[in-house]
C-alpha cells in the first residue's frame, strides 16, 4: 500500500471509506449502452484485476463486487496473486438457489455478504417479509457481517423494528425501485433509464437515523454527477455531509485516474461526516 485513507471499524473489519464498487467491471453502466460496451469491453479478468490493485495503493482496503461466478474467480485470482483487501458482496439474483450462491462467495473469500438490494425490495414489495429474514438469518448463520441491500428507505426503517440479524445496511441514494415520481424531474440518460435527485435527500436522511453502520453507492448517479471535476467534488463532499462517521461510500471506477481523484476527494471531505 502505497498511500492511506481514512477508516473505520466497520462490523470488526478495517474500512476505508471509500470502497471500489463493480457496476463498470462487468459493464452496467445504468448510463448508456454506449459506456456499458466501452466498460465490458476493457474489464477482462486481467484489468480488473489490475485495478483492484491500483485501488489497493491508493488506500482502499474493501472492494465491493457481485457474487455471480465471474466475480467469484476474479477475486479467486486477486487473493492468489498477493491481494490484501477484503471483499464485501452480495448474492447474484440470477443465482437461484441463493443459499448455494451465498456459500459460494463465501468459500471464494468474501468477508461480508449482503441481500442483493434488488431481491429485498422485491420481496418487501410482494410482502413476502419471513423470505427476507429467512435469507439473512442462513447469511448470518454463517457467521460473518450480515447485511440488507435496498434502494428503499422506507426498507431500512422497517427492518429497525423487526429485529433481523442485520449488521449493516448496503443503501442506494438513487431509488431505483420507486416506480410513483409525479412532480419530479429526471436526471439526463442516454438509455432510458431515469434517476431523480429527489431520492437523495430521504436515503441519507435514513442512513442517519440507523445507529448501523452503512455502505452508501450511487452517490456519483451513476456517472450523472461526475461529469465535471467540479460536480463530482460536490457529489463526494455531499455524501460525506450526509452520512455518519462509521459509514462508507462505494464508487465505481472506469478509468484510471479515477482511483487518485476519488480517494483525494475522499480525504478531503470524510471529515464532514457528524453523528
Amino acid at each position: 500500500m502505497k498511500n492511506t485513507l481514512p477508516t473505520v471499524d466497520f462490523c470488526g473489519i478495517n474500512t476505508s471509506r471509500l470502497i471500489v464498487g463493480s457496476n463498470p467491471f462487468c459493464g452496467k453502466s445504468h448510463y448508456s449502452a454506449e459506456d456499458d460496451r466501452a466498460m465490458r469491453e476493457y474489464f477482462d479478468d486481467g484489468q480488473i484485476v489490475e485495478t483492484l490493485f491500483a485501488c489497493e495503493d491508493e488506500g482502499m482496503t474493501v472492494f465491493q463486487m457481485r457474487g455471480d461466478d465471474r466475480f467469484c474467480r476474479v477475486a479467486e485470482r486477486y487473493f492468489r496473486e498477493g491481494g490484501r483487501m477484503r471483499w464485501f458482496t452480495q448474492n447474484d439474483p440470477g443465482l437461484l438457489p441463493y443459499e448455494e450462491n451465498i456459500e459460494r462467495v463465501l468459500a471464494a473469500g468474501a468477508s461480508t455478504v449482503y441481500l442483493h438490494g434488488t431481491v429485498t425490495d422485491r420481496l418487501y414489495d410482494t410482502g413476502r417479509i419471513d423470505e427476507i429474514e429467512r435469507l439473512l438469518r442462513f447469511i448470518a448463520d454463517h457467521r460473518v457481517p450480515t447485511g440488507l441491500g435496498t434502494h428503499m428507505p422506507e426498507v431500512i426503517s422497517f427492518a429497525e423494528g423487526m429485529g433481523w440479524p442485520v449488521d449493516f445496511y448496503m443503501a442506494s441514494v438513487f431509488n431505483l425501485s420507486r416506480m410513483d415520481r409525479a412532480g419530479q424531474t429526471p436526471m439526463p440518460s442516454e438509455n432510458g433509464e431515469t434517476f431523480y435527485a429527489d431520492d437523495r435527500a430521504p436515503m441519507f436522511s435514513a442512513v442517519r437515523a440507523t445507529k448501523k453502520p452503512c455502505l452508501v453507492l450511487k452517490i456519483l448517479g451513476a456517472g450523472r454527477l461526475c461529469r465535471t471535476r467540479e460536480a463530482t467534488e460536490e457529489a463526494f463532499r455531499t455524501a460525506f455531509a450526509s452520512i455518519k462517521p462509521n459509514d462508507c461510500v462505494i464508487v465505481g471506477l472506469f478509468r484510471p485516474e479515477e482511483i487518485a481523484l476519488d480517494a483525494a476527494l475522499t480525504r478531503k471531505y470524510s471529515s464532514l461526516s457528524s453523528v
